[in-house]
């Protein structure tokens, strides 16, 4: 009997793991149908196993407690160990205009805030004499081990201020000297 793992089990990052259930979703089994009966229901209760870890990437699968099952005594069991689990990479975008994810739970802006701590902001309205006008808001940013990352840039526009003066009321008699203009 070869039980072999299906090729191309994954999952996403942040998700859980498939269940590893050694049945036909996950594995394939190889033996011969004219001299043994169907060992699928001798195995329904094993799982695989998969190397730790939860980054993107790729982990061998082991056979799991495939061996230690009762009725695994009466099958000379071959497991087929080259057979990779896969975690890929979470898509991600991230637009600037927006400060938060609607509905979101504390760990998704959590999430969220990891990203958001490795990108770092340009624009031609970074310096206080910036001349009014809309600029490029630009995100520049090294690629996050476990996503695949969009950044939706955007636009800042500096307006101008308004300024409001307000002249003081003077006085002078005919022929003095004007006085120093003042406005607040």
């Amino acid at each position: 009997l070869t039980i072999t793992p299906r090729y191309g089990l994954s999952k996403t990052y942040g998700e859980t793991d498939p269940s590893f259930a050694v049945n036909d979703t996950y594995v394939i089994f190889d033996y011969n149908t004219t001299s043994f009966a169907e060992p699928k229901a001798d195995f329904a209760q094993a799982r695989l196993s998969r190397e730790a870890g939860e980054n993107a990437g790729t982990y061998p699968i082991y056979s799991g407690d495939i061996f230690e099952q009762p009725m695994a005594k009466n099958y000379r069991i071959s497991f087929t160990n080259d057979v990779r689990f896969t975690i890929n990479k979470r898509t991600a975008v991230i637009n600037l205009l927006e400060t938060g994810l609607l509905d979101a739970t504390p760990e998704q802006e959590a999430e969220k805030a990891k990203i958001l701590k490795g990108i770092t902001l340009t624009s031609g309205a970074t310096s206080a004499s910036a001349s009014v006008g809309s600029y490029a808001l630009k995100a520049i940013y090294a690629q996050p081990a476990n996503y695949d990352l969009t950044v939706i840039d955007s636009t800042i526009t500096i307006t101008a201020r308004p300024i409001t003066l307000t002249f003081k009321n003077y006085e002078k008699d005919y022929g003095d000297v004007d006085p120093a203009f003042t406005y607040d």
